[in-house]
């Protein structure tokens, strides 16, 4: 596939399995309409951004490493580094040569969406705005479990009170 529609087919991923799981948690519509729009604003805020170091365009010019790549996510460059190392060694079947003491576990995701999807940039990034939008989706889970009741639903009735009074 070409690295386009790649992309475009990740981010359609994305977003489906989001809205899928944000329907499961809940009926009411309106977490799935967050969930998507969250995902979808990380997803052009972190292209832009790329677009941005990657062109060279001067905005922010003193921030940009280039290649995608920015000063205040200088820890890119390494898992960006690590991850094709790691994922072009898979594919030969070679070690990797890596200073150990440097590596983070989140290099080993990085290698795997390269493995997958081939070694760009805007992948992880992709990745991380899924990873976002998620932390919505759970802090719903998770309020929804500590308050012991669920938000209203649709019609704005109630349709579990737990922790009720008179």
């Amino acid at each position: 596939l070409s690295f386009w529609l790649r992309v475009s087919v990740v981010c359609a991923a994305g977003a489906v399995t989001l809205g899928w799981l944000a329907d499961r948690a809940t009926e009411d519509r309106r977490l799935r309409r967050v969930e998507l729009a969250s995902f979808w604003a990380r997803v052009a805020l972190a292209a832009g951004l790329f677009f941005i170091s990657d062109l060279g365009w001067p905005i922010l010019k003193s921030l940009q490493m280039g290649n995608g790549l920015w000063s205040f996510g200088g820890d890119a460059q390494a898992y960006h580094a690590y991850g094709q190392t790691m994922s072009q060694s898979w594919r030969l079947g070679e070690p990797a040569i890596l200073p150990e003491a440097r590596i983070r576990p989140y290099s080993f995701v990085v290698a795997v969406i390269y493995r997958l999807l081939g070694s760009h940039l805007l992948f992880p990034l992709i990745f991380n705005a899924w990873c976002g939008a998620m932390c919505g989706l759970l802090a719903y889970l998770i309020a929804g479990r500590a308050v012991g009741e669920h938000l209203r639903d649709a019609h704005g009735r109630d349709e579990k009170r737990e922790l009720s009074g008179p």
